[in-house]
């Protein structure tokens, strides 16, 4: 009942009584007649939302979003004195800041509250502390107007804020780069003597403990535990609520709206926190509960969309908010994600289907750490562990996992010199082992069974049990490693950077490559070094093309393959066709019977039977036509 009572009151104009109690906070005179002042506003603020019922708090806090953003709020903010302005700066000098975090850092204000309301309580201060750390980042940020604050203006270039449109002199809008925030960050410096922000107010390193524990507890899924008793638990209890013994990931979980919402909030929230909290970062670091935070998140969380929001803001807190602190985040969770991977290869298993995330964070600290010249823990052992789990992998695979580690190898290859590809391409035969096993199992059996055909019919061997030979490479089908485009192109990517600074490697991709797509030169590698001989009857001309043999898609789909700008040859022949007298003169040559039936190197045959095909062509797509202009002038 009490949830459609909110759903209602959702749909209906906000309560105007509310409104003016919550002015009223600011405006109301003392019973001196004299204007309130900072502690008594704090007083009125603290009475408005918490000596009221979970329901009236949790509306008095729309009532504060709504008028901290109304509707129209680009437009308000244009003019000179608003109400929008006038309400930020109050409340901001009067420490209503500090109500809100007291909110999520004291539990003894929302214990009286049920679930789905404490949630919404939740949700709604985390979106409202965003917007103000938003506004005191860029007031901060024009108060200091120094270098040192780079990384705070990097992060605000990237928070979404509401542009402040302008008029130019024939009246029409144009969009400028100033944005509310900035305009209500201005409006707090311009009455930062009459109205300052106290420091006392703002938040504090044991308000971004108290963040990551609520944003900890919404993303639990915990069965045995309440979100009411984990808020009030040790950090390692809560992290104990998510590792499950015998997880399934078939398992159907009700979807948790509410707590997926919130959570995202706070995750965007922590960032600005700790970019604005000096040596927050720091001290982060050093708090043990920070690693199993970290990994709950990104691997052991049922919700898709937090996994993704916390590797998203993992990888920001890194790149932009790290407070000079960038290589030892790096190193930090580099070393827990490979301590992970090789420590606990059951736990990725179990939760492979969860594991994009922890993988594309991975990757992604990678890259950066290669683009900021920061060599990673463990480099090569963790390259040779890679190449080892790829060179052992067997059929079945588990895609999640084989696109993850070929993933890693490729990013990992990238801090290595050319010598270190050559080892490991060629010396250790991975190239080989790509494109014959996880990528083009059947066209590498296809060459083969051409190739033992060609050297007995060549008499380059002479042993009776060839022609068997031949038919048992047929016997079974072999099949791809890679069986998804994802982890194809992963493979893919993994040969390119094989291929880069590294001119063996790139000769030896090319010689698999070119005997997969032609039959003439014939190669093979024996002791490490490639040979080459061609054979009889096989020179290569421009009708020898042809498309790559792979597997049949796990879906299905079958259908023609590109041979290579085909698009363009149609709409040509397409051209051709619409041209009358040209038309009329090819489909006036005449040719026997039979004739180009069977293959030729006679130059004159060839045009002929090239010709044939056009006349073809041209006859079957003037029957198409005819049969479209039927259609249309009957039935359309």
């Amino acid at each position: 009942m009490s949830e459609t009572a909110r759903q209602i009151l959702d749909l209906i104009p906000l309560d105007s009584h509310s409104t003016k109690t919550l002015n009223s906070c600011f405006t109301l005179l003392t019973s001196n007649n004299e204007q309130p002042s900072a502690d008594e506003c704090l007083n009125r603020l603290k009475n408005f939302y918490f000596h009221v019922s979970p329901s009236q708090m949790l509306y008095n806090l729309k009532t504060t979003l709504i008028n901290f953003l109304p509707a129209h709020i680009h437009q308000i903010c244009l003019q000179t004195h608003n109400n929008v302005e006038g309400l930020h700066v109050r409340f901001l000098n009067a420490g209503g800041l500090s109500c809100l975090l007291n909110i999520l850092s004291d539990t003894k204000y929302t214990d009286q509250c049920d679930i789905s309301t404490r949630k919404s309580i939740y949700f709604i201060v985390l979106y409202l502390l965003k917007r103000l750390l938003i506004i005191l980042a860029i007031y901060q940020l024009r108060l200091t107007n120094s270098s040192s604050n780079e990384s705070l203006e990097q992060i605000l270039s990237i928070m979404p804020t509401i542009p402040l449109p302008i008029m130019n002199v024939v009246g029409e809008q144009q969009h400028v780069t100033m944005s509310v925030e900035q305009k209500i960050a201005a409006a707090l410096i311009a009455h930062r003597t009459d109205y300052p922000i106290s420091k006392t107010s703002l938040l504090q390193y044991h308000h971004i403990r108290e963040i990551i524990r609520l944003i900890w507890c919404l993303a639990s899924d915990s069965k045995q535990n309440s979100l009411e008793i984990n808020l009030k638990n040790d950090f390692n209890i809560i992290h104990q609520t998510f590792k499950q013994e015998n997880f399934n990931p078939n398992d159907e979980n009700e979807e948790d709206e509410e707590s997926q919402l919130a959570c995202r909030e706070g995750l965007e929230l922590l960032c600005i926190s700790l970019l604005l909290v000096p040596l927050s970062v720091e001290n982060l670091l050093k708090e043990d509960f920070f690693e199993y935070f970290f990994i709950d998140l990104i691997l052991y969380c049922q919700y898709q969309i937090i996994r993704h929001t916390s590797s998203e803001q993992i990888f920001l807190l890194t790149s932009r908010c790290s407070q000079g602190q960038c290589e030892n985040l790096i190193q930090f969770f580099l070393e827990k994600q490979f301590h992970l991977l090789n420590k606990s290869s059951d736990d990725l298993k179990n939760y492979s289907l969860q594991s994009s995330d922890f993988f594309l964070l991975l990757c992604r600290l990678l890259s950066y750490a290669y683009s900021r010249n920061i060599s990673p823990p463990n480099i090569h052992q963790q390259l040779d562990d890679e190449i080892a789990y790829l060179k052992q992998i067997i059929l079945p695979v588990d895609d999640h996992l084989l696109r993850g580690h070929l993933n890693i190898a490729k990013e990992l290859l990238q801090f290595q010199t050319s010598e270190r590809k050559h080892y490991y391409g060629i010396d250790q035969a991975l190239i080989q082992q790509i494109i014959e096993q996880y990528l083009f199992p059947a066209s590498t059996l296809l060459y083969n069974f051409r190739l033992l055909r060609r050297k007995r019919l060549s008499k380059q061997s002479i042993h009776n049990h060839d022609e068997e030979n031949e038919l048992e490479l047929l016997k079974e089908p072999p099949v791809a490693i890679c069986q998804t485009p994802m982890s194809t192109l992963a493979a893919f990517d993994l040969l390119v950077v094989l291929g880069t600074n590294s001119i063996e490697n790139l000769k030896l991709i090319d010689k698999y490559i070119t005997d997969l797509f032609y039959t003439g030169n014939i190669g093979c590698v024996l002791s490490n070094e490639f040979f080459s001989f061609l054979v009889p009857d096989s020179s290569l001309n421009e009708w020898d093309f042809a498309p790559l043999v792979g597997p049949r898609p796990n879906r299905g789909y079958v259908g023609l393959k590109n041979g290579g700008a085909t698009c363009y040859m149609n709409s040509v022949l397409q051209q051709l066709f619409m041209i009358r007298s040209l038309r009329t003169a090819l489909l006036s040559v005449k040719i026997p019977p039979g004739y180009g039936d069977e293959e030729t190197d006679d130059d004159d045959q060839r045009r002929d039977t090239v010709c044939l095909k056009f006349q073809s062509f041209l006859s079957f797509s003037f029957h198409f036509f005819s049969l479209i202009h039927f259609l249309n002038r009957n039935y359309f």
